[in-house]
């Protein structure tokens, strides 16, 4: 190759990459490297672990609290451990990354848990959460934190509530302008004493016209299924390309020590 005035031709220049080899120049054309190669299985992949990522950075206050212990004895973060206890609860359908928010482990441990009876939206925009302390839970104290978290599916924003009392059995918190109780997925848990969390409690929120009307709740905490005669079973698709599987009530629990009390079961392992 003739090295022209200047010397030999090496590095990147347009599509062609200069070297030197066994001391003569040589031209090659540029061969892109491909990480993540864009096929459909790939993008899949991709959006499926991008959705478990973003809801557990949005959660990460609410993680920190609630998947503490539990990370620190397996020696991860509560993000990562939040990813490995929830993946099957997100898939991809129809070029959507379908949630089922009902089933999601905000945290876990061996603290006596609440079940949340409901959350609704009324005058002023103000979500009211109402919970009471699961029969049969031995060590529930008045003074226990119950903390509670809001996620915005449409949105896919997130927060968490000033701590409540578990004596107070209510929490009410004043939610952000545009914020509708359609969209609204509640989880709350428990701090004892001894900042141990228990198992997550979900509801569904609902407006109090819609809970007036005669929604109706069956909760077997057992096995884990509920209905609600005013959903179906199909997913709502949502504004950010996450959809929902509706469920209304649910005490979920983080699979592991196998500690059961009542119907409520804290299994984190």
């Amino acid at each position: 190759m003739y090295l022209g005035p200047m010397g030999p031709f090496v590095g990147k220049l347009g599509p062609a990459v200069g070297y030197l080899w066994k001391g003569r120049a040589v031209a090659r054309a540029y061969v892109r490297h491909i990480n993540y190669p864009d096929t459909e299985l790939q993008r899949q992949e991709r959006d499926w672990f991008v959705g478990m990522v973003r809801f557990a950075a949005e959660a990460r206050q609410a993680l920190l609290l609630g998947l503490r212990l539990r990370a620190a004895e397996e020696q991860m973060t509560e993000g990562n451990l939040f990813v490995k206890r929830n993946k099957q609860w997100f898939r991809r359908e129809q070029g959507r990354v379908v949630v089922d928010y009902s089933r999601l482990a905000l945290s876990c441990g061996p603290a006596a848990g609440v079940e949340l009876t409901a959350a609704t939206v009324g005058d002023g925009n103000v979500l009211t959460v109402s919970y009471q302390t699961l029969p049969g839970m031995r060590g529930a104290k008045a003074s226990d934190d119950v903390r509670v978290y809001v996620y915005n599916a449409s949105l896919g924003r997130g927060f968490m509530a000033a701590a409540a009392r578990r004596g107070d059995r209510t929490l009410s918190v004043a939610l952000p302008d545009g914020w509708v109780a359609e969209a609204l997925h509640v989880y709350a848990f428990v701090l004892d004493s001894q900042g141990r969390p228990s198992p997550t409690a979900y509801v569904k929120a609902a407006t109090a016209d819609s809970l007036s009307a005669g929604v109706e709740w069956n909760v077997m905490l057992g096995n884990q299924r509920n209905t609600a005669t005013s959903l179906t079973s199909e997913s709502i698709s949502t504004e950010r390309g996450l959809s929902v599987l509706p469920s209304l009530q649910r005490m979920n629990s983080c699979p592991g020590s196998g500690t059961a009390v009542a119907t409520a079961v804290d299994r984190c392992g």
